[in-house]
């Protein structure tokens, strides 16, 4: 929901409905990685050794558990690399082939 938002209302122009509810689809059978407190105490050591808010900590930690190797969000800083977990903002290149 969060990108769907966005979508609609930050990429100069923004993408239509029917771009950005395609967009979700092609993500939507992604899987979710799921947190428990082991994924808290690993946000908290990502917190303190590379900056981060702590909600973007924990969301670093829960990809690193899943084994993923690209996180996408607009919230962090795009090509970053945070212990093997590149960091793509999907709102970069709204010209990309998902984003059509």
């Amino acid at each position: 929901m969060e990108f769907f938002v966005n979508a609609m209302r930050k990429p100069s122009p923004p993408l239509a409905l029917v771009a950005a509810t395609r967009v979700v689809e092609t993500y939507a059978p992604w899987v979710v990685a799921p947190t428990s407190a082991m994924t808290v105490l690993s946000a908290l050591r990502l917190w303190q050794a590379h900056q981060l808010s702590p909600w973007d900590a924990l969301i670093v930690a829960a990809a690193l558990e899943a084994k993923c190797e690209r996180l996408l969000t607009e919230d962090l800083q795009h090509g970053q690399i945070i212990e093997g977990l590149e960091i793509v903002n999907p709102f970069v290149n709204m010209s990309s082939p998902v984003a059509k």
